[in-house]
């Protein structure tokens, strides 16, 4: 689906049509995508929930006012307007370790293991290809100091 396609079916959870009627090339590319909706699934987040939780229209401040992380990384980083998830970018060894190392699956076994585990729920790991600029992996992951955190610890 191009995006001009995308907004028109979308028009409630859209910002604007950015493209002005014109064919932009985007490509998002899911790793793993089985074990990112199960890993969903497990946590109760359905794709319509997913989706007004990522909506354009919704987060276009936070993605206006993301921050650079303190970690190692200096990855970039915001919250989703309804402060369950956070996007961070991921550097081309973090993305490595995660996919092509494995790593992804096997935190995947452990999670399926230990349903009770603390350790932050990653949700999907992206990378998105715009025409004309360098491509940027992302995760998204749990905000573990959302207001739903007392839902976690239950």
């Amino acid at each position: 689906m191009d995006m001009n396609d995308f907004y028109e079916r979308n028009k409630d959870i859209c910002v604007s049509d950015v493209t002005d009627g014109q064919k932009v090339q985007i490509k998002i590319s899911e790793y793993d995508p089985r074990i990112s909706k199960k890993l969903r699934k497990f946590s109760g987040f359905n794709d319509e929930f997913m989706i007004k939780s990522f909506s354009p229209k919704a987060n276009h401040v936070q993605m206006t006012r993301f921050q650079i992380g303190s970690g190692k990384s200096n990855s970039f980083f915001f919250y989703t307007a309804d402060n369950q998830f956070i996007i961070k970018t991921l550097k081309e060894e973090e993305l490595n370790l995660l996919v092509r190392k494995g790593v992804f699956k096997k935190y995947y076994r452990y999670l399926k293991k230990n349903p009770k585990s603390l350790l932050a729920r990653f949700y999907g790991v992206y990378t998105v290809n715009i025409k004309y600029m360098k491509p940027i992996s992302v995760v998204i992951m749990d905000n573990l100091m959302g207001d739903h955190i007392e839902d976690v610890l239950s």
